[in-house]
């Protein structure tokens, strides 16, 4: 290789060309780029992996959150409610009503205790509590839990159907008389 040709770049290798750099053959070149795509792999795969861990650390602590505040909610709706047996019980001891007002006083007892609970557990101490209970007590366990489905069902049925009855029906202001289409056959239209 002459100097002008130095000068020019002829024969000189090119760094941009992964095939001519210096020190080394093209499968060791080959070897060097698989094992920097690896660890470039590997570097994403633990970005990805922490970022997924974060973001599932933080919805499992906003629904944590949201359960404590509807738990708190629920515990001064249940409080409310044994306040309100408890006046009750304290109306039929005034009308000389005793053994009612006894059961009523149990009845308000239970709502408190029921109420501090819920406010002393968080939602770990309750599932927690709910699993000792259905493996001491299976039968009772899934029994109540079909009556709390019922419940939930009837509640969501008689709400749904209370909407489609306003909505469909007007009161003419004469007696027995309704104006108004039935949603699908359900409410006969009364006239006299």
């Amino acid at each position: 290789m002459t100097t002008s040709d130095q000068l020019n770049g002829v024969g000189a290798p090119d760094s941009t060309n992964p095939t001519q750099t210096s020190g080394g053959s093209q499968p060791d070149q080959a070897r060097q780029v698989a094992q920097q795509a690896q660890q470039s792999a590997s570097q994403v795969a633990q970005q990805v992996g922490r970022q997924a861990s974060q973001i599932a650390q933080q919805a499992k602590s906003g629904a944590a959150q949201q359960f404590d505040q509807q738990r708190q909610n629920a515990a001064q709706t249940v409080d409310s409610v044994a306040q309100a047996t408890g006046q009750f019980s304290q109306q039929l001891r005034q009308n000389n009503q005793w053994q009612i007002a006894d059961f009523v006083d149990r009845a308000a007892d239970q709502l408190q205790s029921v109420s501090s609970y819920m406010r002393a557990h968080d939602f770990n101490d309750m599932v927690d509590d709910a699993n000792d209970f259905a493996r001491r007590q299976p039968l009772l366990f899934l029994g109540g839990a079909v009556a709390l489905g019922a419940l939930a069902a009837r509640f969501l049925k008689s709400s749904g159907s209370r909407t489609r009855r306003g909505s469909s029906y007007q009161y003419s202001g004469y007696p027995n008389q309704y104006i108004g289409s039935p949603v699908a056959g359900q409410y006969p239209s009364y006239r006299r």
